[in-house]
């Protein structure tokens, strides 16, 4: 986990130069009317996380080759054999389409960042994504609640979880107010496909709705905009007011949660707004976990 996040720190303000000097980069909208509205921002920054996540993802289905106990016993003293565990195919089947899957929504989310694709396209490229899990899923990783089998449901979802975290926390390092680089689709897109394959290859999806509930309402409060029954502006944000510094609503507000918050709340600064919205979200998965533990036994 820290070599994740050690390669991410070092590696986004490479991938940052050079987005910058391709002209791939933007100005800070909810910082316009003060100098640092006027600087260049790199875009796409999530390619640096999302490479060194894929290369995360690779090294530990190699590991997983590996019986336990002797990869531990080996790294610590480098004494005896390494001895290979047998692995049923549906597994190796499963975790290469997840592989598949990320990958391609990486490619759609830099494809996006480039070519600057419509909202209503967006909601249909990652159908095309997923494309890889749905047709190899078997449920082999633990439909039957057997030891092995319950054992490599939760490794698939610590694979994926634990290399997600590691790399997402060295791009915050650069992507905390006052944001040095921009996140981009490339991330947004490669995060959510990871969580829900994290989800779905983990069996535990109506969990993982129950941590999802601000990015569910967030959807569904957005699709008259989304479909084009409400105006849809490129950029759904508040308006920034250099007099005061805060952030505020729209006279005619976009229909997002970010907007939606500074309405019920009041302005604040684009700092506060963040972790009004942090609170928020770990307000909704400690409910998600109070009702999963509160529906264990009577549900699943």
């Amino acid at each position: 986990m820290f070599a994740g996040f050690a390669a991410t720190k070092w590696l986004l303000p490479v991938v940052a130069r050079k987005t910058l000097a391709r002209g791939i980069c933007g100005k800070d909208l909810n910082k316009r009317g003060t100098p640092a509205g006027e600087t260049p921002i790199p875009e796409s920054a999530g390619l640096a996380p999302a490479a060194v996540f894929l290369l995360c993802i690779i090294c530990f289905e190699l590991i997983h080759y590996y019986d336990i106990n002797s990869l531990v016993s080996w790294v610590s003293s480098f004494r005896g054999q390494l001895q290979l565990e047998l692995l049923p195919d549906s597994w190796l089947v499963d975790y290469n389409a997840a592989l598949a899957s990320i990958g391609f929504m990486v490619f759609l989310g830099f494809a996006d960042d480039v070519l600057d694709i419509p909202w209503r396209v967006k909601l249909v490229l990652p159908l095309f994504a997923a494309l890889p899990l749905l047709v190899a899923y078997s449920g082999g990783t633990g439909h039957a609640g057997s030891v092995p089998e319950v054992r490599d449901a939760h490794l698939f979802s610590v694979y994926l979880s634990l290399p997600l975290a590691a790399t997402t926390l060295g791009l915050l390092v650069f992507n905390w107010y006052p944001s040095a680089v921009f996140v981009g689709d490339t991330f947004t897109y490669f995060a959510g496909m990871t969580i829900a394959v994290a989800g779905i290859l983990g069996h535990f999806s109506e969990t993982l709705l129950l941590f999802l509930i601000p990015q569910v309402f967030n959807f569904l409060y957005s699709v008259p905009q989304l479909f084009g029954l409400v105006f849809c502006p490129r950029h759904r944000l508040p308006v920034f007011d250099p007099a005061t510094g805060l952030l505020r609503p729209k006279d005619a507000p976009d229909w997002n949660l970010v907007n939606l918050t500074l309405q019920l709340f009041g302005p604040c600064s684009e700092n506060a707004l963040c972790v009004r919205i942090l609170v928020m979200q770990g307000a909704c998965c400690a409910l998600g976990f109070g009702l999963r533990w509160a529906l264990a036994g009577i549900y699943k």
